[in-house]
């Protein structure tokens, strides 16, 4: 319809939308293929924040093919992006998305220090879901690095906001992470 309509913006994000099935369902050629659609039309709009969307999508392709050199080249223009248009919300997860990457490189201590700037981030503009994903990642993180306390202490904030918003996903990632927690500390 967007196409039928000449609407260059809702073909965007229509490829994204689309591009975003195929990458749940591990078709990373076919979202690769939309993703750069979609750039190719964000950028001829000019559309900062089309572009970084773009990118991050791209990114998340590039990162469960274990890509980390293009991830990381797609995140770093995102967070450029984002960053240019004052887009915070966009920042904190571009920081994030590179995070994800530090820490599948096996650098903990820096991606620890992103995802605990993008969780200050999301807090600054009071993002309660993405605060929710992001302390529970942040404590996941802790706990493969042995920091328990931290770690049960991150995954509690992301299960208190789950209940306070009636998310049962939350909350039930919450309720995992804290029987992992407890159980590898010998609490059964």
């Amino acid at each position: 319809i967007a196409e039928k309509l000449e609407d260059r913006r809702g073909v965007s994000q229509a490829l994204g939308n689309i591009g975003w099935v195929y990458w749940r369902q591990g078709d990373y050629a076919r979202a690769h293929a939309l993703y750069a659609r979609q750039l190719e039309i964000a950028e001829a709009l000019n559309d900062a924040r089309a572009m970084a969307r773009a990118l991050t999508h791209q990114g998340m392709a590039f990162f469960e093919q274990r890509d980390y050199a293009h991830a990381q080249a797609a995140y770093t223009r995102a967070f450029e992006l984002t960053t240019e248009v004052g887009d915070r919300v966009g920042i904190a997860y571009a920081i994030g998305h590179l995070g994800e990457l530090d820490a599948a490189r096996g650098n903990y201590p820096r991606a620890l220090e992103r995802y605990t700037q993008q969780l200050n981030t999301l807090r600054a503009c009071n993002a309660r879901r993405g605060i929710a994903h992001v302390a529970r990642n942040l404590g996941i993180l802790y706990r493969e690095v042995g920091y328990c306390d931290e770690a049960r202490a991150c995954i509690a904030v992301s299960l208190q906001l789950g209940l306070e918003m009636h998310d049962r996903r939350i909350v039930s990632y919450g309720l995992l992470h804290t029987a992992i927690a407890a159980q590898e500390q010998g609490e059964y």
